[in-house]
């Protein structure tokens, strides 16, 4: 075992194309690292002692061996895709196969993107409705990256629920927003009634998207 296989470590950190982040470059650091699911972490460091090779070791659920490739300046360098939380580590192989492998690893902090959350303020209960009369559908939704969609479910008397979409594109953190549903979209009968909730996504491509989902309500005609 060896105390410190690498010195004078430089991470950067390029996050998912998603989130529009630039990347973070951290110099003179231990190495502890926390980034969110998805992140391309790019790692050099100087051997402390002469070797013929390097590697990057993984401690993970399952455990991850990566050869570094040495630059020009005799810097050994690697870079891998985060996606689960561990610990990291360092080997020197010498020019003779001896191998010595860090005893101590660096913290590896992987975060999932959470999901939007969304809330239905508008009915803010069950509701009854006459024929051709509209329906208010008023929302609040969040997310910590940007809600991308916020979508009407209906869960109706005949058939599987139905998605509508009601607002793309978006990037917005925080989102509010009103809109009509003409009863006829409903597809009910006098006596009937149809189960309504509304849905927010995210851009999240990597783990992705994270949905979230507000409370019901029912719609009842007469």
């Amino acid at each position: 075992p060896i105390e410190l296989a690498l010195s004078d470590l430089s991470i950067e950190l390029r996050f998912p194309e998603y989130l529009n982040l630039e990347a973070k470059t951290l110099e003179g650091t231990r190495g502890d690292l926390s980034a969110i699911a998805g992140t391309t972490i790019h790692l050099t460091g100087r051997p402390t002692v002469p070797s013929a090779r390097a590697e990057l070791l993984l401690d993970l659920a399952s455990p991850v061996i990566v050869p570094m490739s040495e630059t020009e300046d005799g810097r050994m360098a690697v870079s891998f895709s985060a996606r689960e939380t561990g610990r990291y580590r360092f080997a020197l192989i010498g020019h003779n196969g001896d191998r010595s492998e860090e005893k101590t690893g660096r913290v590896l902090d992987i975060r999932a993107d959470e999901s939007p959350m969304i809330r239905m303020l508008r009915p803010e209960a069950d509701l009854e409705v006459r024929e051709g009369a509209p329906v208010s559908i008023a929302y609040a939704a969040s997310d910590d990256h940007g809600v991308s969609q916020v979508a009407l479910w209906i869960d109706g008397p005949i058939g599987e629920p139905e998605r509508r979409q009601l607002r793309r594109g978006l990037s917005d953190r925080i989102l509010k927003g009103v809109d009509e549903l003409g009863v006829s979209a409903l597809g009910l009968s006098p006596g009937e009634s149809a189960e309504i909730w509304l849905e927010a996504s995210d851009s999240n491509d990597v783990t992705g998207p994270g949905v979230g989902r507000s409370a019901s309500r029912r719609i009842w005609m007469f």
